[in-house]
């Protein structure tokens, strides 16, 4: 799943400006540490 989200990510990210993308990657990396944190409390 996390496979066919990068490759759909990348894709993308290769129509976007750099604008686009900064707020993509703000938000991408923003669900990752919400995710981190939700798997440690479990």
């Amino acid at each position: 799943m996390l496979i066919v989200f990068y490759e759909d990510t990348k894709f993308s990210l290769e129509k976007k400006t750099l604008k686009q993308t900064k707020r993509e990657v703000k938000r991408f990396l923003k669900g990752t540490l919400g995710l981190v944190r939700f798997l440690r409390h479990l």
